[in-house]
């Protein structure tokens, strides 16, 4: 799995209520490397524009982070390969303590019935992730749970972090599993156990929400 993605202010000036506006972009790109040719065998796309608002507590220091986004997500292809959803998405991320970050995000869905109308079955309304420190920053545990509507259908991804230079950077080597439904949209309905190796250069923007 080859994946990039990136979140940009659209403009530094502040909007009412201390909120700021966002685009954000992710490419997912399926790799079999076992066939001849080594095919990308599936690419997700995923844009999206929010607004974004900070919390504080009563002495001013940042407690929380909210976002309201409009997403779009899909494979790029037409007819009965066309994958395509898209959604009003909330999200809302806190620390648990000095070294827990809590993200909670829910959806509502829209025009996505066309080529799979259970697709809310597979990836839910909602998905929640915890993520933890370790040993000085060096390692990084982080779990993530998607709940489908119908059964047990949904997904559980795990990632653990190690990073490669002590002193500072944001480079890591990467140990995921990810078991359930829906990690790629072509597939949504089939169910995956993955075990990858990686390496990871990973986004600090939650970093502001950490206590020392």
């Amino acid at each position: 799995k080859y994946q990039i993605s990136f979140k940009q202010l659209i403009s530094r000036a502040t909007l009412p209520l201390n909120s700021y506006l966002f685009v954000s972009y992710t490419q997912k790109a399926f790799w079999n490397i076992y066939d001849k040719s080594s095919p990308f065998e599936e690419i997700n796309f995923n844009p999206a524009v929010g607004v974004g608002k900070p919390i504080f507590d009563k002495s001013n220091r940042i407690i929380a982070l909210a976002e309201l986004q409009l997403e779009h997500e899909s494979n790029g292809r037409d007819s009965l390969a066309s994958r395509s959803w898209n959604r009003v998405s909330g999200m809302f991320h806190t620390p648990l303590g000095r070294r827990t970050m809590l993200s909670a995000k829910a959806w509502v869905p829209f025009a996505y019935t066309e080529n799979h109308p259970d697709l809310l079955d597979y990836v839910g309304l909602a998905e929640v992730k915890v993520q933890q420190t370790f040993f000085r920053d060096l390692l990084i545990g982080e779990m993530t749970v998607r709940k489908g509507l119908k059964d047990w259908k949904g997904s559980v991804g795990t990632k653990l972090y190690y990073k490669l230079f002590n002193n500072s950077g944001n480079q890591y080597l990467m140990l995921e599993w990810f078991a359930g439904y829906a990690e790629s949209l072509i597939d949504y309905d089939k169910y995956t156990s993955m075990v990858r190796i990686g390496y990871v250069i990973k986004s600090t923007d939650l970093n502001i929400l950490r206590t020392r």
